[in-house]
C-alpha cells in the first residue's frame, strides 16, 4: 500500500480499457491512503469494459477535484473505497458511467459538471452524499442511480442537485434503507420517471 500520494496538473493524452477489464485506465489508485489528485486532464479514453479512466481500489481517505475527462467510457470506477471526495470536475461526452462506485462508504459527490450519455452516477455505496452536483445527460438513462446489487444502497443523501436527462432523473434500487432526497430540480425525464423506486 502507499501513503500521502499526491498527483497534480498532470494530462493523460489516450489511455485504453481493455473489455470488460475494470483497473487499467489512465491512472490506478490501489491500496492508497491519503491521496489526492488535483487540476488532471484525462483525454481520449479507449474502451468497452465498465471501469474508468482513474481506478480507485480499497482505497481510504482521498480527493479527487478541479479534473477533466473527456471522451471516455467511465471517468472514475471505485470498488471497496472509503472517504472519498470527488469534487469541481468536469466529465464530458460519455457513453457509459461517469462516477461508478460499488461496495464502498462514506462517499461524497460534490459540484461537479456532468455531460454524459448513460448512468451519469451510478452508486452502491453506503453513507453518500450526492450534492449540488449539474447533470446534463441528454440522452442518458438515468441521472443518478443508487443500486442494490451489493445490498449497500443505504445512509445516503442526494440534495440540491439539478438533473436533465430524457431518461429518469433518480433511480433507487428496492433495498435502499435511510435514503434522503431533497431540493433536487428535476428537468425532462422524456421517456423515463422523474423519481423511479423500484
Amino acid at each position: 500500500s502507499l501513503n500521502n500520494v499526491h498527483l497534480r496538473n498532470i494530462t493523460f493524452a489516450t489511455s485504453r480499457q481493455g473489455t470488460g477489464n475494470l483497473n487499467n485506465g489512465a491512472l490506478n489508485l490501489t491500496s492508497c491512503t491519503d491521496f489526492s489528485v488535483n487540476y488532471c486532464t484525462f483525454n481520449n479514453f479507449v474502451g468497452t469494459g465498465d471501469g474508468g479512466q482513474m481506478f480507485l481500489g480499497s482505497s481510504t481517505n482521498g480527493v479527487i477535484e478541479n479534473c477533466r475527462f473527456g471522451t471516455i467510457n467511465s471517468a472514475i470506477f471505485a470498488g471497496t473505497c472509503q472517504n472519498i471526495l470527488i469534487a469541481n470536475n468536469q466529465v464530458n461526452n460519455g457513453t457509459s458511467r461517469g462516477f461508478y462506485a460499488t461496495s464502498g462508504t462514506s462517499m461524497t459527490i460534490f459540484n461537479n459538471l456532468i455531460a454524459n450519455t448513460g448512468r451519469s452516477i451510478y452508486f452502491d455505496t453506503a453513507k453518500s452524499k450526492i450534492i449540488a452536483n449539474e447533470i446534463v445527460a441528454g440522452t442518458g438513462t438515468f441521472g443518478i442511480f443508487m443500486s442494490a446489487t451489493g445490498n449497500n444502497n443505504k445512509d445516503y443523501i442526494i440534495a440540491n442537485n439539478t438533473i436533465a436527462v430524457s431518461g429518469t432523473t433518480i433511480g433507487i434500487d428496492i433495498g435502499g434503507t435511510n435514503c434522503i432526497t431533497t431540493g433536487n430540480t428535476l428537468i425532462g425525464a422524456s421517456t423515463g420517471e422523474g423519481i423511479l423506486i423500484e
